[in-house]
């Protein structure tokens, strides 16, 4: 994760951020009389607190590893067919 002062990013601010929205990378910001921040795009945030919600309950992070893990070995997988609505 890369950092910049705050005055670098303050002079640079639209330019910060289009880069964290196009690399999703976030920033850290840092100024020497105050505790750093962080400057990500709204989408990783909302992905974020999407993701910390789904694992709060250790029953649903149990479930959501072992539904990845079938994905991943290929298992329980249900093929549809299209059915053409025209």
């Amino acid at each position: 994760m890369q950092a910049m002062t705050l005055n670098e990013a303050v002079q640079d601010l639209l330019n910060v951020i289009d880069k964290v929205n196009e690399n999703h990378e976030p920033l850290i910001v840092t100024h020497e009389h105050h505790k750093p921040a962080v400057i990500m795009s709204l989408d990783d945030f909302n992905a974020w607190q999407e993701t910390a919600y789904l694992t709060r309950s250790s029953a649903n992070t149990k479930d959501l590893l072992e539904a990845v893990e079938e994905i991943r070995l290929r298992k329980n997988l249900v093929q549809h067919e299209l059915v053409d609505t025209l």
